[in-house]
């Protein structure tokens, strides 16, 4: 996991930070976030002199594009206003206790896979139980596109039984 932060002002209280924490935000985003600030702050400054973490595994998928707002969905690493942040790479691995598990984890995210390494994840390959669901409903379907996922999401719930709900919300803050 990397860590990312901007301190485009020394010496600043860090009680005044702002945080947002997302790896998935897109090129085209952080540059919107970037001019916003800028221009809310009347400075020339990255993100307007407001300082920000960043926390996420850059080496995770991309961010999905958005044709619809002209977003293609660019890592957030593409933009100009990136160079601008320190980084630091976390190290520990905590959620995993097997090395050889951690070593084929970190292969693969770098693209480096040994034959070694396929042997030991092809080994790991296992049917996943379809026992005590209402239909075996498959565990996974990747698709390439929010609107492939939204179809395929409206077929399985149009043959669910059961009376529709509605719930509205509000989002604030």
């Amino acid at each position: 996991m990397y860590i990312f932060f901007l301190s485009s002002l020394p010496n600043y209280p860090i009680c005044n930070i702002y945080i947002y924490i997302k790896y998935q935000i897109s090129c085209k985003t952080l540059n919107q976030l970037d001019g916003l600030c800028r221009h809310i702050r009347g400075t020339g400054s990255p993100f307007g002199g407001i300082q920000l973490i960043f926390a996420g595994d850059f080496f995770q998928l991309p961010p999905v594009a958005d044709i619809y707002y002209g977003d293609p969905g660019d890592h957030c690493f593409r933009s100009p206003v990136f160079c601008h942040l320190h980084h630091f790479c976390l190290t520990e691995v905590k959620r995993q206790l097997d090395d050889n598990f951690v070593l084929a984890i970190n292969k693969a995210s770098l693209g480096d896979l040994d034959p070694e390494t396929i042997t030991f994840l092809t080994a790991l390959s296992r049917p996943l139980p379809t026992t005590g669901t209402p239909s075996p409903l498959p565990a996974l379907h990747i698709v390439a596109t929010r609107f492939e996922a939204e179809c395929l999401n409206a077929d399985y719930l149009s043959e669910m039984d059961g009376d529709w709900q509605t719930y509205e919300a509000t989002d604030e803050g």
